[in-house]
């Protein structure tokens, strides 16, 4: 039986999932870029043309030898009439195109969210799942978001502790039902494993008030930023494993068992041992 906490929890950090499939765009797009430089291209050219006209006209003006006849002068401001509608209508269809690009890129850009997000909400979906096999392809889909958000935002962001959360979530929620039911373990096993990789090293894992009793730990994990503070391990089995910067405050630690384990600038304090 799945804990409808963690489904809601789920379907809320999923209105944030949002954030991590947007499509980079910066200001500095090529579209942007070009559409900058014909227009000053274009405005510098207008500009130089006008400062001739005007300068020959003044030198006609001041009946300068080398000012331009009248007919020259005719031909001249034709020819900057000429430019300048020639330009405009450039820079018009240069405009038009840059904006049927950017409209093109908006609809790839929903189109791209609305999967990843129905992506995410499957994959919330499917942790729920009585299907052990169902369940593992969740936790793994969650571990390739996770790969793909750090080359986004990072393993900092915000976005990345989100899918952490979610597992830890999944992990607490096994955890109250692993007693009626033993499949429970293989979920809570890879999930647990998954956050124990190096990935996620700098992320916060609040396995708070989980239920480990009599529970043993995968072998050989690396336990770092875990907080099971208000756990109950008691009974539990850590063997051959790296406990580093964990919190185990007010937890109940009675016959815990931690073998050959290297621990850390851990936290104990108020825990019944």
């Amino acid at each position: 039986m799945f804990s409808i906490d963690f489904t809601l929890y789920g379907l809320l950090l999923s209105r944030n999932f949002v954030k991590i499939i947007q499509a980079t765009r910066t200001i500095f797009s090529p579209q942007r870029i070009a559409f900058v430089v014909f227009t000053s291209v274009f405005v510098l050219l207008v500009i130089f043309d006008i400062q001739s006209i005007i300068y020959q006209q003044y030198i006609a003006f001041m009946e300068i030898e080398g000012g331009m006849k009248k007919d020259e002068r005719l031909i001249a401001i034709a020819d900057i009439v000429l430019k300048l509608l020639t330009g405009l209508f450039a820079f018009v269809a240069f405009y038009l195109s840059f904006r049927r690009t950017k409209a093109v890129e908006s609809q790839v850009r929903i189109a791209s969210e609305s999967k990843e997000i129905e992506q995410f909400s499957r994959a919330v979906d499917q942790l729920g799942s009585m299907s052990t096999e169902t369940k593992l392809g969740a936790i793994y889909a969650f571990h390739r978001m996770a790969k793909v958000i750090k080359q986004k935002y990072g393993i900092g962001s915000e976005e990345f502790q989100e899918v952490v959360d979610i597992l830890c979530a999944f992990i607490r929620s096994q955890a109250a039902t692993m007693n009626t039911d033993q499949e429970s373990d293989i979920g809570i096993s890879t999930a647990i494993k998954i956050l124990s990789q190096d990935l996620y090293s700098q992320s916060e894992k609040d396995l708070s008030y989980v239920e480990f009793e009599n529970y043993i730990l995968p072998k050989k994990m690396t336990f770092v930023n875990f907080s099971f503070e208000n756990s109950n391990l008691s009974n539990a089995k850590f063997e051959n494993c790296s406990i580093e910067k964990c919190s185990f405050v007010n937890s109940n630690l009675e016959n815990t068992n931690i073998t050959q384990c290297t621990v850390f600038r851990s936290v104990f304090n108020q825990s019944d041992m």
